[in-house]
């Protein structure tokens, strides 16, 4: 059975840059969904933000923290597995 998942745009998102959260709501049994992603910061600490998507509206940009090397995004609903990320160091 399909269940929903989360997308980010780009993949790699680079550090200090925004990056698009985004969840697909197939099969899910709910309209609104929080997303947490949590953003693992360099050298220590992480820094969290909550989005909140609809079904009409399920993509929202967040911006990367400038020392984020890692992330992951949760569905707080339960539906769709979490995705982890690698965030790029700036060029």
């Amino acid at each position: 059975m399909t269940q929903p998942s989360i997308s980010i745009s780009p993949n790699e998102p680079t550090a200090g840059d925004q990056m698009e959260v985004c969840y697909d709501f197939v099969q899910s049994t709910v309209d609104t969904v929080e997303l947490r992603i949590t953003f693992d910061l360099v050298p220590t600490g992480t820094h969290v933000v909550t989005v909140t998507v609809t079904k009409t509206d399920n993509c929202k940009k967040v911006n990367v923290p400038s020392d984020a090397d890692s992330g992951t995004v949760e569905d707080l609903s339960q539906q769709a597995p979490d995705k982890g990320f690698a965030v790029k160091r700036p060029s």
